[in-house]
């Protein structure tokens, strides 16, 4: 049975998992960030993003569902469609991710920063083109490698720019002492760093800051012999809760699926 009550403010409406955050206009002025730069940056289009283009032009049906998830209002916007970001056009958010993916992360404390091509979907996913066109394998595959070319970027050395103690960097004064950032206090304190001397600390890769393993004694695993204890292994919020779960019931997590 639903029941009706009052509409949250939009300030209060957030995707599962908390990935973006609840006010909008931050998703918008992220996307429009990334969108001015690109614009800046003329860059050419890496391969990946080529291919994904290449499709929208060719296909008919992805043309028209890329094109229409630009011009519709997504549900969570029916209230207020000043929240669209500056893509009106097919070329300006493919430019946009061709930009991010040949860039490094820069520091901030917005819940946006960490999931920045997000800013750049949220609007046209959330149109029924759009959740026609993300259902398409052909779609989907042109994701994956823009994904993976990024995600190969990000374990390169140029990826290390903003890793960096000086001023506006991840490990600057600034961050480490931000509470809007709690996973930076005491850097040195709480994780293992190849060399704390180095403005890098000596990360060679966004990949490898990101991935930084805690020092020894640091949030030890509870109860580590107790088989009954399920611990989390990431720093997340907790989507569903069930009880009496048997040793082969089924459940899934990101498209796979698992059992105890």
């Amino acid at each position: 049975m639903v029941t009706k009550g009052p509409t949250p403010s939009h300030e209060r409406v957030h995707g599962i998992g908390g990935w973006d955050p609840r006010d909008r206009t931050l998703i918008r002025d992220h996307a429009n960030n990334i969108v001015k730069h690109a614009k800046e940056a003329q860059l050419d289009l890496v391969k990946p993003v080529q291919v994904l283009a290449e499709l929208i032009d060719n296909n008919p049906t992805v043309h028209d569902l890329f094109t229409e998830m630009l011009t519709e209002v997504p549900v969570a916007y029916d209230r207020d469609p000043s929240f669209r970001p500056d893509i009106g056009d097919v070329p300006t958010p493919l430019n946009a991710i061709n930009f991010q993916i040949q860039q490094p992360i820069s520091y901030s404390s917005l819940i946006q920063i960490g999931t920045p091509i997000n800013a750049l979907l949220d609007w046209p996913m959330g149109t029924k083109a759009g959740f026609a066109a993300f259902l398409r394998d052909d779609v989907n595959s042109c994701f994956e490698a823009i994904l993976v070319f990024w995600g190969t970027f990000l374990k390169s050395l140029a990826s290390i720019q903003t890793v960096t103690t000086a001023e506006g960097g991840w490990l600057s004064a600034a961050a480490q002492t931000n509470p809007s950032s709690p996973g930076l206090k005491d850097f040195l304190e709480t994780y293992s760093v190849p060399d704390a001397n180095d403005i890098h600390y000596g990360f060679r890769s966004w990949d490898q800051f990101f991935t930084r393993k805690f020092l020894p004694g640091v949030r030890e695993v509870d109860d580590p012999q107790d088989s009954r204890v399920i611990v989390s292994a990431a720093e997340s919020i907790p989507f569903y809760i069930q009880e009496n779960v048997q040793l082969l019931d089924s459940f899934w997590a990101k498209d796979q699926h698992y059992s105890l």
